[in-house]
C-alpha cells in the first residue's frame, strides 16, 4: 500500500531531490517508494524557550514500585558542568541529549537554544539520524543525500521489530550502489558511526572528503552496537556506502568538531511518538550509546501526544518514565534529567 505524505511549502525553504528511496514504518508497515523533497524551514510556531525553561526547572518524580533512579535531583550536575567549562577546568564538550516527539523532529524549536549554546562555548558538533529517515528531515548546518536501495525502519509502530537506538530509526542495505552522504557547513574533525552488528553483517565504505574510502567491518560475534570512530581531518563532505558484502544496519552517525571545549546538543524526535516508543529501543544499545556520549543533561521531551489520550494511566506513565530515567542514570550517573510530562 502506498502511503501518501503531504508536501507543504513553508517560507524560506531549501530543497533537495531524493531518489530511489524506500521509507518504512515499523516491522510490517507499508512501504513507499519514490522521490521526495527534503525541506528546511525557519518558520517558528511558538518559542521553544518557554518550553525548555519549564523543562530545566523540573525534577524527575519517582514511583514507589518503579525502577528507582536514585535520589531525586534537580540540575545541580548540569550547572556544575557549565561552571567547569566557564572556569577553564574542563576540556570535554558540554553535552545535551534531547529525546522526544515532533517538536524536535526538525530544528525549528531547538535552533535558538543550540545557537545560543554554540555561540557561547563553541561548536563541538552533533549527532544525526541515519540518512534521511523522513522526508522533511533537514538538520541545520547539514545538507543530506540518500540514494539507492535503503530500507529505513521506524520504532514508532507498536509492532516495530529489530534493533533501534536513541535515534529511533534504522537504515539497512546490502546494495553497494546505495549512498548516505552529508555536507557539513562546519569542519568535521571526527566521524562516529553507530551500527548494529551481527555475525552476518557486511562492511561499510567511509569516504572523507577527497580521501580514498576506508573499509569498516560491522561484523560482531554477539549482536549489538558497534561505534566506528574515525578521525576526519576537518573535512566537509562525508559519504557512507555498503561494501556489498552483506547487510549493514546504520542507527545514526555523529559529526564532531574541534570547538574547544564546545557544545554538543543532539536532538532526536519521532513524529507522533509517546514515551512508549522507548520500550521498543534495544536496552543494551541505548545504554552503550548514552554511556559513550556522557551527556551532562538529558531532556525527555515526550508528553504532547499523551495529552490527547483522555484515558491515560498516569501511574503507569510515571512508572515508565521513572524506569527509563533510571536506565539513563545507570548509563550516565552524572547526568541531570529534565522531564516534560503529559499536558
Amino acid at each position: 500500500m502506498q502511503i501518501p505524505l503531504p508536501l507543504r511549502s513553508p517560507r524560506r525553504t531549501s530543497r533537495k531531490r531524493l531518489k530511489d528511496m524506500t521509507w518504512r514504518r515499523g516491522g510490517r508497515a507499508a512501504r513507499m517508494t519514490g522521490s521526495g523533497l527534503g525541506q528546511r524551514t525557519d518558520r517558528h510556531w511558538f518559542s521553544l524557550h518557554a518550553v525548555l525553561v519549564a523543562l530545566l526547572i523540573s525534577a524527575l518524580p519517582t514511583a514507589s514500585n518503579a525502577t528507582p533512579c536514585g535520589e531525586v535531583q534537580g540540575l545541580e550536575n548540569f550547572h556544575k558542568a557549565i561552571e567547569d567549562v566557564e572556569g577553564g577546568v574542563r576540556s570535554r564538550p558540554l553535552t545535551i541529549l534531547h529525546l522526544g516527539d515532533s517538536h524536535i523532529a526538525l530544528d525549528s524549536f531547538t535552533r535558538g537554544l543550540r545557537n545560543r549554546w554554540t555561540e557561547t562555548f563553541g561548536n563541538a558538533g552533533r549527532g544525526l539520524m541515519p540518512g534521511v529517515p523522513f522526508r522533511y528531515y533537514a538538520p541545520d548546518g547539514f545538507k543530506l543525500e540518500m540514494r539507492g536501495n535503503w530500507d529505513v525502519a521506524s520504532s514508532l509502530a507498536a509492532d516495530a521489530s529489530g534493533p533501534f537506538g536513541i535515534q529511533g530509526f534504522r537504515a539497512s542495505s546490502a546494495d553497494k550502489n546505495a549512498v548516505m552522504g552529508v555536507h557539513s557547513e562546519s569542519a568535521v574533525s571526527r566521524v562516529v558511526i553507530d551500527v548494529y552488528g551481527t555475525p552476518h553483517s557486511g562492511a561499510l565504505l567511509l569516504k572523507l572528503g577527497n580521501a580514498a574510502s576506508l573499509k569498516l567491518s560491522t561484523r560482531r560475534d554477539v549482536p549489538g552496537l558497534i561505534q566506528l570512530s574515525v578521525p576526519a581531518a576537518n573535512v566537509h563532505e562525508v559519504r557512507l556506502m555498503p561494501a556489498g558484502t552483506g547487510d549493514v544496519h546504520v542507527l545514526g552517525w555523529n559529526f564532531l568538531s574541534s570547538g574547544s571545549p564546545g557544545m554538543r546538543y543532539d536532538s532526536f524526535g519521532v513524529v507522533a511518538a509517546t514515551a512508549n516508543i522507548t520500550r521498543r529501543w534495544d536496552r543494551q544499545t541505548v545504554h552503550a550509546q548514552i554511556g559513550a556520549m556522557k551527556p551532562d543533561l538529558v531532556i525527555l521531551g515526550f508528553g504532547t501526544n499523551e495529552g490527547f489520550n483522555n484515558g491515560l494511566d498516569l501511574e503507569a506513565y510515571r512508572e515508565l518514565a521513572s524506569s527509563f530515567a533510571g536506565e539513563i542514570k545507570e548509563a550516565a550517573p552524572d547526568a541531570s534529567i529534565a522531564l516534560l510530562g503529559p499536558f
